[in-house]
């Protein structure tokens, strides 16, 4: 995919405020313009502000900025400005002063994953009672839903992370699970980590996430996408990381203090396995199950056939099994099918019960139902084939 390259945003600096006239719960990161960090102030919408940091890498000040309708700025990355109104909930995108909808009719969480060498963005859309991730491919100028429900999601190394709600029926409030999915890979998203704080982070340029996990000691760990593995912390981080000068840092919120930067550390051993006794398995309602926990065991449907399969291939199928081909798609997201031979057919896959469940509890109709763009060219050849007979 072809990189796309930016202009820098120059904004005009106008009064300059000290950091401790506000209260820094006010100040939410939106993002950067000319290598500086920029932050909006929910107790004053009508500016963007810039920070000052002097030696010691604290916000003394920050320089306010006159920009048009600051009040509906998501996010900014130099000529790349995403805005969303709450109130119309339509998206806008600008890019070197070239504006566009993209989205209009759902609101969005204030949390963008952005991958400049990807030219992508990707968003959480308020669907129902869920979250709904939602990609935007910049050079292509199309956006698509994902079949995964999702909030804060961050893009590092080729992988999308992301939060769920950790579901279990014997708890009075749900808490986190942790997720990734690797790009244009959408049906196999894989759970990390569960049962943790909401305050977690992706460390830059590697695969080791910090997050305070419950029923441990010593909350606090560094946790290894890959082995499963973790090591403890006691060292404090940050849900949210900004870059500045070149180098990653944790922005830090404490009371009554000014927002700093701190350095990010890792480990060199992420020793524990993750052996905690968490929920029971038939209290849990599962969110997101990759492709290769929903499979049609004892049937005719084979992955081959779902993603592999020439039309010659298919031709060979009856009109019937072609019918049940294409709507296996839609059954592993959870379908509610009104046909009896339907719903016997997929009804004999415990996974697909737990999926209607996970579809029931979060309100989700089947007009909302998302499958990925990868299926859904999958469904096209199936159809058309079907339609042939």
């Amino acid at each position: 995919m072809k990189k796309l390259f930016f202009l820098l945003l120059l904004l005009p600096f106008f009064e300059v405020f000290a950091q401790t006239s506000y209260d820094i719960d006010d100040f939410s990161f939106a993002g950067y313009s000319n290598n500086r960090l920029i932050y909006l102030n929910w107790d004053d919408q009508k500016h963007l502000y810039t920070a000052v940091l002097d030696d010691s890498f604290v916000i003394r000040e920050f320089k306010i900025n006159e920009l048009e309708n600051p009040e509906t700025i998501w996010f900014i990355y130099d000529s790349i400005r995403l805005d969303h109104s709450l109130k119309s909930q339509i998206t806008t995108i600008e890019i070197n002063n070239n504006k566009r909808e993209v989205l209009k009719g759902y609101r969005i969480g204030n949390s963008i994953g952005f991958a400049e060498d990807e030219n992508l963005m990707v968003m959480s859309c308020k669907v129902a009672e869920s979250s709904i991730l939602t990609v935007y491919n910049i050079t292509e100028d199309s956006l698509y839903f994902l079949p995964i429900i999702g909030q804060k999601p961050t893009i590092r190394n080729g992988y999308v992370y992301f939060s769920a709600e950790h579901i279990c029926k014997r708890y009075s409030s749900y808490i986190d699970d942790i997720y990734r999915v690797k790009i244009d890979d959408w049906n196999n998203p894989e759970l990390i980590i569960q049962n943790a704080d909401k305050n977690w982070s992706v460390l830059p340029n590697s695969n080791i996430i910090y997050a305070d996990i419950l029923e441990d000691k010593n909350n606090r760990v560094l946790f290894d996408s890959e082995t499963k593995t973790y090591a403890t912390t006691s060292y404090f981080g940050s849900p949210t990381i900004v870059k500045y000068q070149g180098d990653f840092y944790y922005q830090m919120k404490q009371f009554g203090k000014p927002i700093f930067l701190k350095v990010i550390k890792y480990d060199e051993e992420y020793p524990i396995a993750d052996t905690r006794n968490l929920c029971p398995k038939e209290k849990r309602i599962l969110v997101n199950l990759p492709n290769s926990q929903k499979r049609f065991e004892n049937s005719f449907i084979t992955e081959d056939l779902l993603y592999e399969a020439p039309s010659s291939e298919l031709q060979k199928l009856t009109k019937g099994q072609l019918r049940k081909l294409r709507n296996a798609f839609f059954a592993r997201q959870g379908y509610q099918f009104s046909s009896e031979d339907l719903q016997e057919f997929f009804g004999q896959f415990d996974w697909y019960h737990e999926m209607v469940e996970r579809n029931q509890f979060y309100e989700l109709s089947n007009d909302q139902v998302v499958i990925s763009p990868q299926d859904k060219k999958r469904v096209e050849l199936i159809m058309e084939v079907e339609q042939g007979k």
